[in-house]
């Protein structure tokens, strides 16, 4: 192993930081599921309006950055000492945790019962570990090759009609989302396609050999790319040719077209939808390549604990709807029966101000909470910390 290599055994602060924003942004979209008093997605445009559907848009940016970036920390965790055998193993051993972990405990904290088993983010990036641990044995050049090629191609499945395949099941899981009810009222499915997502973790795993170069060169090769990855998604976009089915077009004010030349498909995420959420954050990681302001040194500390914010914020954000609900006296009883993913009351619900305002109180509170975990992961080393 290089000097260069070994130099990146410290945790990277860019990596941490890009990381715990990202977090932080992904408990705005919780918080506004949990509490929002409208009936229709702030995709639709045909009802949405610019500081709701802008409030959505910001957290497209997350579930990239994670995939992305469990892809970089993969890649890093051979500057830590891991053999690539080491590094395989746990990544699978990491990855089947992650899909039990979200068909259990996670479904439950987003539903409060066990009726529901929907594959969400921790289902895809356990999948997309499973496939890396494969992966790494192959040569980064290789690895990127691939990972490119299928973002760049998979939007081509989209013709495919899967009704009447063999395999339709398989299909569906790979490439679209799928959510079915059961005889007996039990819900099943996945709402993150598998292929595009396992993608995006092996290019992160590919890009992580820039932390191998000296901080300018790589700061210059994630500016250049995200550079180059944002007028790609431009052009493309413009174009209405190719990597998203959901077209753009004028709309009543030009803030309104600007949304609709936005609204890219993320399930499954389209060509256009990680084109536009990619480059920003390799723009951003080059950005981060410098001493961090004081001001966003606290964000890192949700950077070093992802999977512990995630499952921690889950239940927090779900606990403060049913305390909100209470003290309003607003329906209670949907809340452990589903909440997100059944049918909102049509007497609940907040207004967006209300919903940053509860967002803030959240993330405050969980500020404590994660900085305690991370001193526990800093001064252990037990091995099971590294699945928490």
């Amino acid at each position: 192993m290089s000097d260069r290599i070994k130099e990146t055994s410290a945790r990277l602060e860019s990596v941490d930081l890009v990381r715990g924003l990202v977090m932080l942004v992904m408990g705005l979209d919780h918080t506004r599921e949990f509490f929002t008093n409208l009936r229709f997605q702030p995709e639709d445009l045909s009802r949405s309006f610019p500081a709701l559907f802008f409030t959505r848009w910001i957290t497209h940016f997350c579930a990239p950055a994670f995939f992305f970036l469990a892809g970089t920390g993969a890649y890093l965790s051979l500057a830590r000492g891991k053999s690539v055998a080491d590094l395989s193993s746990f990544l699978w051993r990491r990855g089947l945790w992650l899909v039990i972990l979200d068909l259990t405990l996670v479904d439950f904290i987003f539903t409060f019962s066990w009726h529901y088993q929907v594959g969400i983010v921790l289902w895809a990036l356990g999948w997309s570990m499973v496939v890396l641990a494969l992966a790494v044995r192959l040569p980064v050049r290789v690895i990127a090759g691939i990972s490119i090629t299928i973002i760049l191609l998979h939007n081509t499945l989209d013709k495919v009609d899967p009704k009447g395949l063999p395999l339709q099941v398989i299909f569906e899981l790979l490439h679209r989302p799928i959510i079915t009810t059961l005889a007996n009222g039990h819900v099943i499915g996945a709402l993150y396609p598998l292929v595009p997502w396992i993608a995006v973790m092996a290019l992160g795993f590919a890009f992580g050999h820039a932390y191998t170069l000296q901080p300018a060169d790589r700061k210059k090769l994630f500016g250049a790319c995200g550079v180059v990855t944002t007028v790609a998604f431009v052009t493309l976009r413009a174009t209405n040719w190719y990597g998203e089915p959901r077209l753009w077009g004028q709309k009543s004010s030009v803030l309104m077209t600007v949304c609709s030349f936005l609204n890219c498909t993320k399930y499954p995420p389209s060509l256009c939808f990680l084109l536009m959420t990619l480059g920003p954050l390799l723009i951003l990681l080059a950005a981060c390549e410098r001493e961090i302001p004081r001001a966003l040194r606290p964000a890192l500390i949700y950077g070093r604990v992802p999977l512990f914010f995630f499952v921690g914020h889950l239940l927090l954000v779900h606990l403060l709807a049913v305390v909100v609900a209470l003290i309003t006296r607003q329906p209670v009883s949907w809340l452990f029966h589903g909440a997100v993913l059944t049918a909102v009351p049509p007497t609940y619900g907040h207004h967006l101000g209300f919903i940053y305002l509860v967002w803030a109180v959240a993330m405050i509170i969980m500020y404590p909470i994660c900085l305690w975990y991370a001193g526990v992961k800093r001064t252990s080393r037990h091995s099971l910390l590294s699945y928490l």
